[in-house]
């Protein structure tokens, strides 16, 4: 954390196009970020609230810098590691590796640790157990779904609440299949 180099407030600059560039010694611009295209205006500012906690903590003397990382963890609800992630990405990748648009993990489907089987598992149980009372025409609803993974995990594996599916992932699964069945109804 020692060896991070101050970003002073002459190597931020905002041209007339509105772009925010970190500029080097030389004032070649090395890293831009195009607020323009972020279209969403809470992601502008989240945005914006990094580049000026990260300007803030990097211009703090190396005695200041934990104080100022905690005090910015609090202002922006975050962990004071995260701050520290993103100080340690601005100073590999540049100012612009903050302002991701999307998580690197964006539409994988995750589960918990303390599941006793797969998310493999689960999402095949609950799957079938969807498709199979469709076919039946039982009039299957994601609560039963859910009531349905709850009475296999509890009774026929002897797991614990926590050890299994919670509604959310089972309304999560479900979600894409009950939207082409509401758009073949409709």
């Amino acid at each position: 954390m020692e060896d991070l180099k101050p970003i002073s407030a002459a190597q931020l600059s905002t041209d007339s196009s509105g772009v925010t560039a970190f500029v080097d010694e030389d004032q070649q611009p090395a890293y831009k970020i195009l607020i323009e295209l972020v279209e969403d205006l809470d992601k502008r500012r989240e945005v914006m609230r990094k580049i000026e906690a990260i300007e803030d903590i990097t211009q703090a003397s190396d005695d200041l810098k934990r104080e100022k990382i905690q005090l910015w963890a609090d202002r922006l609800e975050k962990n004071p590691r995260t701050i520290t992630r993103w100080l340690e990405k601005v100073e590999k990748e540049g100012l612009a590796s903050i302002a991701r648009a999307t998580r690197s993990d964006a539409g994988q489907i995750k589960g918990n640790k303390r599941w006793k089987h797969s998310v493999q598992y689960w999402t095949e149980f609950i799957l079938k157990t969807y498709n199979d009372g469709i076919k039946a025409k039982l009039g299957i609803t994601p609560n039963l779904v859910n009531n349905q993974v709850k009475s296999h995990a509890e009774l026929e594996l002897r797991l614990k609440q926590g050890e299994y599916p919670s509604h959310p992932f089972v309304y999560k699964i479900l979600e894409p299949l009950i939207e082409i069945k509401a758009a073949k109804g409709a």
